[in-house]
């Protein structure tokens, strides 16, 4: 099993991108025109709520004896979806359930027994354990980021 060091220093990597990320989103992306394929700024922000919250249900499931969380559509679609959903927010109100998602995020990971166990299912059958996880969205965030810093 992995040390805890070693989550600790995932966690630490997490919050710095969701931070450089909010610091983007409320900052020069306000007023940024730039687009990750057909997305906006704010669709971006939306989809990577998304992401997130199915990552806080997964560990917390995992970390109080549950399962795994189903992901119960193709990529496409659940992101269509939650961009749906916030339609009328503003970025500030999504950057505090970013805020609230990340604060639920760690305290889950830390509480997690077995941070190498499955915590997450796609459609299409594949998975990823908490670590697994945080690293893929620490990457989500920095490389978000970096798309739609350049296109100002």
């Amino acid at each position: 099993m992995p040390e805890q060091n070693d989550r600790e220093e995932l966690i630490k990597l997490l919050d710095s991108a969701v931070d450089d990320g909010l610091t983007f989103f409320l900052g020069q992306g306000r007023d940024s025109d730039a687009k990750v394929g057909d997305w906006g700024v704010w669709e971006v922000l939306c989809h990577m709520i998304y992401w997130h919250q199915a990552t806080v249900d997964g560990v917390e499931s995992i970390a109080s004896g549950g399962g795994p969380h189903h992901i119960k559509g193709e990529t496409d679609e659940v992101n269509d979806r939650i961009i749906a959903t916030m339609s009328g927010r503003s970025s500030d109100e999504l950057a505090e359930d970013v805020r609230d998602l990340q604060a639920k995020l760690v305290a889950a990971v830390r509480k997690v027994d077995d941070p190498t166990s499955t915590v997450f299912i796609r459609k299409d059958g594949s998975s990823a354990s908490t670590f697994d996880r945080v690293d893929q969205i620490t990457r989500h965030w920095n490389g978000h980021i970096a798309e739609l810093r350049p296109a100002r």
